[in-house]
Parts: structure tokens; sequence; C-alpha cells
């Protein structure tokens, strides 16, 4: 799991190994010091997520997880980015 910043302020994308048995990814964010959330913030296809609307200059944390036939991994661990 990897972070860099999006093409806009507050704006982050996350990039991920392939799961073998994925059929799609999900994704959550939450701001550093508040509760991880219980649901979702994003799904893709694609070994990537893009994460929009946070504010410039506060911690976030990133966390993603497979979900497909056979199942739904855990979360990954959580990788935390000021956001430009």
């Amino acid at each position: 799991l990897s972070t860099k910043d999006g093409e806009h302020s507050g704006s982050t994308m996350v990039e991920f190994d392939r799961s073998q048995f994925a059929e799609f990814y999900e994704g959550r964010n939450w701001k550093d010091g508040d509760p991880v959330p219980k649901g979702l913030t994003a799904t893709s296809k694609s070994q990537k997520m893009l994460f929009n609307e946070m504010t410039a200059g506060d911690t976030w944390n990133f966390q993603v997880r497979a979900r497909g036939t056979k199942g739904t991994s855990e979360w990954s661990q959580p990788v935390t980015l000021i956001v430009r």
C-alpha cells in the first residue's frame, strides 16, 4: 500500500498490489485521531483509489481490502499521510 498526492489539493491516490482472487477492492480513510470508520469510503476494480475532499495539512489514515469469490480479506495495515 502506498500513497501519493492527488492532482488537486486535498486529494490522495492510494495504490496497492493485486490480489489473486479479488473482483474489486474496498477502501476507507479517516482523519488521524478520529475513530476508524466501520464503513467504506471508496471502491475500485483497479489497484488504485482516489480519495478526495480532505483538508490539506491534516493527517489521514488509509486502508484497503480485497473482495472476491473466496471472500473478503482483512484490512491492510494503515498508511498515514499528511494531505497536501
